[in-house]
């Protein structure tokens, strides 16, 4: 198709769906087409995640008006993708590999040791798409892949001995692990229960028995990357700081003050695809038996574990990994009432108004504040998750 201007059509398209996040434009009054290299976003209230929402994460794609009216399954067709990015999508093996080819168009540039050079460097890229874990290993440990982009740190020792010359970059992956219990139901509707969910679980024995001692206990809702933000579990209130700690003695109490001494039973989804959640199953089951709760694990492929969330068939009790993004996505997306990505149906009108507020603030010091406030509240106060280890990758 011929280049032309499409921004303003495209996020006016997007925020007319019936699919699109609540709120997450809202501060957006219209877009305009000012002339044929702007787009301007007139608002209709400040926000301090403006930069994520408009220029960066899930929504930064601008697609064309031809891609917009296809029907679902013309859009599953890697034909009809478009591309203004480095590589063009030149072939498709469902299930096997995606293959790319350098696009003759790209305008960026890298400056090395002196000299510009047009990207992207690469003639060709080609992506394989391994599903057994052991296979991708062999295929990075042999040379028949150069670069993988994530492993468990399980199998760094053995990697560091077969393949000595390979190059091991370790960093905490970008993801927080939980069980998000529904909080709109019995029994998770009780804080209590909550709370004795994480005291019968013994996150240091988990990390060093499934992470070989690496990663981190709590690393979300926000990430300990975020200097000046992150609060590190000893500096929480002594109500924070026992969710972290194992004590199943305190978890019966609880439990039995809660109106359930005899236990429990409840079902939780996870998904196969998983390899860490996979794992971690067997030894959940094991901590809450010892405290009288019977947890049953209904295993899913991803996109039907996917398709139950937040929907009426979501189980009480919901195994994942979420992306951190952002203070304010974070906070968002996990707990703000009637989000998308809130498997916990977490709603607190405190909370909503504190990071409401804290979008408000134009100053950036009391922002800072008013966001780790909301953070620590959900840790401290609310506990609408179990919270599990993040791993090191």
């Amino acid at each position: 198709m011929e280049k032309r201007e499409v921004v303003a059509y495209h996020f006016t398209h997007m925020w007319t769906s019936d699919r699109r996040i609540p709120t997450y434009w809202d501060f957006v009054k219209e877009w305009k087409a000012e002339d044929k290299y702007t787009a301007v976003a007139y608002l209709n209230e400040y926000n301090g995640n403006w930069g994520y929402r408009i220029g960066w994460g899930y929504f930064d794609a601008i697609l064309p008006p031809e891609y917009h009216k296809l029907d679902e399954k013309q859009r599953a067709d890697w034909k009809n993708a478009t591309d203004s990015g480095p590589y063009l999508v030149s072939k498709v093996v469902k299930g096997s590999r995606h293959e790319y080819v350098a696009n003759p168009d790209y305008w960026d540039t890298e400056t090395i040791n002196g000299k510009e050079y047009k990207l992207p460097l690469n003639k060709k890229v080609v992506t394989h798409i391994v599903k057994d874990e052991s296979a991708a290993v062999a295929s990075i440990r042999t040379g028949k892949a150069d670069i993988m982009e994530a492993i468990r740190w399980q199998f760094v020792d053995q990697l560091k001995r077969t393949a000595p010359k390979l190059r091991i970059e370790p960093y905490l992956a970008t993801t927080g692990t939980y069980i998000a219990l529904r909080n709109d139901r019995k029994p998770f509707d009780d804080v209590r229960v909550r709370r004795a969910m994480n005291l019968a679980v013994n996150q240091e024995e988990i990390r060093a028995a499934l992470l070989s001692g690496e990663g981190e206990l709590l690393n979300y809702p926000f990430s300990r990357r975020w200097s000046g933000l992150y609060t590190p579990i000893e500096q929480l209130t002594p109500a924070g700081r026992e969710l972290f700690e194992y004590d199943p003695e305190k978890a019966k109490e609880l439990l039995a003050e809660a109106g359930y001494p005899d236990g429990f039973e409840f079902d939780v989804m996870v998904t196969t695809a998983s390899p860490y959640h996979m794992d971690l199953l067997p030894i959940l089951v094991a901590y809450f038996q010892r405290v009288g709760i019977k947890m049953n694990a209904k295993t899913l492929e991803y996109a039907a574990f996917r398709s139950h969330m937040r929907k009426d068939s979501q189980s009480a009790g919901y195994l994942m990994n979420n992306g951190e993004g952002n203070p304010f996505s974070v906070l968002r997306k996990s707990f703000v009432t009637g989000q998308t990505w809130n498997p916990a149906f977490h709603s607190d009108d405190k909370f909503d108004a504190m990071w409401k507020a804290a979008l408000a603030e134009t100053d950036q010091a009391k922002q800072n504040e008013m966001l780790i406030a909301a953070n620590r509240y959900i840790i401290e106060e609310r506990v609408p998750h179990i919270w599990l280890p993040t791993q090191t990758v």
